[in-house]
C-alpha cells in the first residue's frame, strides 16, 4: 500500500474554500491539468467522468461529503494509472489566526510493481500539487 499526500495553506477562507470544493463537478474549473468534467447521479454515489489535458480520462465515485467536518473522499472506478484500489480525501480546515484554510489532499492505493511505484508516486504528486495551486488561484481570485 502507498500513502501520500500534499498540504498547502490557502489565502482564502475556509467557507468559500469549501464552496468550492464540495461541488464534485468542478473539478475542471480550478484544476489545471484537468480539461473537462461531467457527473453522473447526485450526491454520494456519484461518478465525476474526468478527462486530462493529454486526453486520458479517468472515473471516480464520491464517497463522502460531510460538510460540517468539510472532507470530501473519493475512489477511482477505472483510470489511466496501472495502480489498484485507489483511495483520496480532501480535508479543509480554518487556519483561525488568519482567516485561511489549510488544505490536505491524500491518497493511498495499492502498487505492486516496485519498478513503478516511484513513477506513479510523482504523477500522483504533480496532480494533487499542481491542484492545490489552481484551487489557490481560483479561491483567492488570482485565476
Amino acid at each position: 500500500m502507498a500513502d501520500l499526500f500534499e498540504s498547502a495553506v490557502l489565502k482564502a477562507p475556509v467557507e468559500r474554500v469549501w464552496d468550492v470544493v464540495r461541488d464534485y463537478n468542478a473539478i475542471s474549473v480550478w484544476h489545471p491539468m484537468i480539461r473537462s468534467s461531467r457527473l453522473e447521479g447526485i450526491g454520494v454515489g456519484s461518478v465525476r467522468h474526468i478527462t486530462f489535458n493529454d486526453g486520458k480520462a479517468a472515473s471516480e465515485r464520491l464517497l463522502a461529503l460531510a460538510d460540517d467536518e468539510r472532507l470530501l473522499r473519493y475512489a477511482f472506478i477505472d483510470s489511466p494509472m496501472a495502480v489498484t484500489d485507489y483511495r483520496a480525501a480532501m480535508a479543509l480546515f480554518p487556519v483561525t489566526a488568519t482567516g485561511e484554510t489549510f488544505l490536505v489532499w491524500s491518497g493511498s492505493y495499492d502498487d505492486t510493481n516496485l519498478a513503478r511505484r516511484r513513477e506513479n508516486e510523482a504523477i500522483f504528486r504533480e496532480i494533487f500539487r499542481s491542484g492545490l495551486e489552481g484551487l489557490a488561484r481560483h479561491c483567492e481570485g488570482k485565476g
